[in-house]
Formats: C-alpha cells, structure tokens, sequence
C-alpha cells in the first residue's frame, strides 16, 4: 500500500512539473538553417521567387499553386506521414533580397500555427552566396507546448536542414 502511495505522489509531482514547463515555455519557436552557394546573389533571388523551385528541390513540398491574387499561393506539405495544404501569403523583396511566405489561415487540429518563412540572400565577401532560412512557428496549446519541446521541433529542425541543404544543391546545378 505504501508503494502505491509513494508512486501516486511521484507521479503527480511528475504530471506536475511536465505543466508547469508547458506553461512556462515560450509558445514561439525560431529556427534557421543556411547554406552557402557559388551562385549570384539575384540569380538565386530570381530561382527562389518560383514556386516550381520549392516542389523540386523539397522532400516535404509536394505542391504549389497560384491564389487568387499573385500574392497567395496554396502549398501542399508532407511532413511526418501527414499531408496539409496552407494558404500562404508570398511577400517577395528584391532590394534586400528576401522571400517571405507566412501561413495565411489557420489548420484545425493543427499543433503549430502562424507558420512564417524567410529566406534572405546576402552576398558574402568572397562572392559566395549565404542563403538563411528562417522557419518560425507558434504551439498554442500546452500539449502542443510539451510536444513542440520535446519532440516537434527536433523533427522540424532536421526537415529544415535537409531541405536547405537540398536547397544549395538545387540552386548550383
């Protein structure tokens, strides 16, 4: 009977403890990847701006399809054996050499929303070509918290490192 007790009380405390951090961890995540290229900086601004370029050089992008207006688009993503479309907004900058799609409507069910992307392109001293992906994303519940913590971001972070990756070699062939 004392062990039941005991155990009760550790795994209460444990319960516990996994709330507190949900409640205490920040719901925004940030995470970046980069790669650099031997390509011109507005040649890999001009190859970025495709949308056909995200289908083939990404394992998770299935498909993108123009919006209403030039300005939206509908992505199709396949990550973690699960397959979403997203209404993204495109907000393309030649002067500062930025690419911006953010998720324009919420997913039901979803654990992570207001999913944005940057890519900012910057000409590095040698000539070189530094291509930064910014990933940001909110867990709005605390399970999806708890989750995002232990689990999510980790899986996120290695899809984002394996498409940037896919990335630069997509841009120097």
């Amino acid at each position: 009977m004392k062990f039941f007790i005991i155990l009760s009380v550790l795994l209460t405390l444990f319960f516990a403890s996994m709330i507190a951090w949900a409640v205490f961890t920040n719901p925004n995540t940030i995470l970046e990847s980069e790669v650099t290229v031997q390509v011109p900086a507005p040649v890999v601004f001009k190859l970025l701006s495709n949308p056909d370029a995200f289908c083939q050089q990404s394992s998770i992008v299935q498909s993108v399809r123009q919006g209403a207006t030039p300005d939206l688009r509908t992505t199709t993503y396949r990550f973690a054996d699960k397959t979403r479309s997203i209404e993204e907004k495109v907000s393309l900058n030649p002067s500062q050499n930025r690419i911006r799609f953010e998720q324009n409507s919420a997913q039901p069910g979803a654990l992570i929303g207001n999913i944005s992307n940057t890519i900012i392109i910057k000409t590095l001293p040698d000539g070189a070509v530094s291509v930064s992906w910014q990933l940001q994303y909110s867990a709005f519940s605390l399970g999806s918290r708890l989750l995002n913590s232990i689990f999510i971001k980790t899986k996120i972070r290695q899809a984002l490192d394996r498409s940037v990756a896919a990335l630069g070699v997509y841009i120097e062939r």
